[in-house]
């Protein structure tokens, strides 16, 4: 009797009714949905994880499946059992048992050829440049971020990143079509293209003379990987008048150095059912909410934190020092968020963890709205009274 075809199904784990299914082969992709213990799915696809994170030695692998809902998505192969089946087009030979996908090991010497993809579009040439050691991170808002060969959205995409990846950094030139942003040449593994600026993560001093990290800012208020970047800071409502940074619901965000709680705030018309106001009928930015302190003024439940100037980094007290205000503080507002973990009032350590990441308020999915304003009067504790301190948070923060 011919072998069934590959399927795998979901395995039973300590504490967990239900596993993450996402858009791609890495933890740092986009969750699509949850699939429950028992649930069974067709093996389309099988990869190793896009950053080569593993267990004991061994890289994880992640399966693409087709549930019987006919939904699609990958898990990871400590997540699955294989079930009795022929998985030679993926790797694992015949299946004759059920059997913990993550204690086999892949061999796709027998699997039958893979047609090779078409040759991508040339990348415009440029002239060999040493590689200066600038390490970055993709933290692109999908899972994956086209690259392009040349500098602006007018050149054409050649391949794609996934979110997660680690590249080194070539050479920055300005946007050919005169955009505002910058963008990088950027190798992974001999793949090279150009990536916007805003989509990366840069690491370490020797990105700061290409001028992409400032030494001593404060790092982007969650643990590396476990973010990526929606949009950023264009100016004062109604412009955007932050950064938006992604993130799984309930992940940790992170204070940047030590500071005082001015404020932590619930939002009282959020609840665990409707936490977010196109939940209760109303469109999204409703100029209605944004002066109603049920909803927390659109930021729903958030922390204020202020850092003193002894505090700040020399680099952001310089820039207000040039704009004129030199000894002040600054207030950062850490908005969205799905529950607080700290009481105005406290002092915080660096690192220390003020919240979780949510979608209360104004919002349509988790994310953190970071906001940054300059105080003159160190007494200060009123938001609004600080607006005209508004600064761009890539004055304190580094991406």
């Amino acid at each position: 009797m011919a072998d069934q075809p590959a399927r795998a199904q979901v395995r039973s784990a300590t504490n967990r009714r239900e596993v993450n299914v996402r858009a791609g082969p890495g933890t740092g992709l986009d969750l699509l949905f949850k699939a429950p213990v028992g649930a069974e799915g067709q093996v389309l696809d099988a990869r190793p994880d896009a950053v080569e994170n593993g267990f004991q030695g061994k890289v994880y692998q992640w399966l693409r499946l087709r549930f019987e809902d006919g939904r699609e998505g990958w898990v990871r192969d400590d997540l699955l059992d294989l079930l009795p089946g022929d998985f030679s087009a993926v790797g694992y030979g015949h299946v004759q048992t059920p059997i913990h996908a993550f204690s086999l090991i892949r061999d796709l010497s027998a699997a039958p050829p893979v047609p090779e993809p078409p040759a991508p579009e040339p990348v415009d040439p440029v002239e060999p440049r040493e590689m200066i050691g600038c390490a970055a991170i993709v933290i692109g808002a999908r899972g994956a971020i086209n690259v392009r060969s040349g500098p602006g959205q007018n050149h054409p995409v050649v391949l794609q990143y996934l979110r997660g990846t680690r590249v080194s950094v070539l050479e920055v030139r300005a946007d050919s079509a005169g955009g505002p942003l910058r963008w990088v040449r950027a190798d992974h593994q001999g793949r090279m293209g150009w990536v916007r600026e805003d989509l990366l993560s840069f690491r370490g001093d020797d990105c700061v003379a290409l001028d992409l990290f400032t030494p001593g800012l404060y790092p982007a208020p969650f643990a590396p990987g476990e973010y990526w970047w929606i949009r950023g800071f264009t100016g004062p409502q109604p412009d955007h008048p932050g950064w938006d940074l992604g993130a799984l619901q309930s992940e940790p965000v992170l204070a940047g150095a030590a500071g005082v709680v001015l404020t932590s705030f619930q939002a009282a018309k959020v609840t665990a059912e409707r936490p977010r106001t196109i939940d209760h009928g109303l469109t999204l930015g409703d100029p209605r909410v944004f002066s109603d302190p049920g909803w927390g003024f659109g930021y729903g439940h958030y922390v204020i934190v202020r850092y003193t100037s002894e505090l700040l980094p020399e680099a952001t007290r310089r820039v207000l020092a040039e704009r004129g205000m030199a000894g002040a503080g600054v207030a950062v507002m850490y908005a969205h968020l799905h529950a607080r973990s700290v009481e105005a009032g406290a002092m915080l350590a660096a690192g220390q963890t003020i919240g979780l990441c949510g979608t209360t308020g104004n919002s349509e999915a988790p994310h953190l709205h970071l906001e940054v304003r300059a105080i003159r009067n160190p007494a200060e504790t009123g938001w609004a009274r600080m607006r005209d301190g508004l600064i761009e948070p890539g004055v304190l923060f580094n991406r």
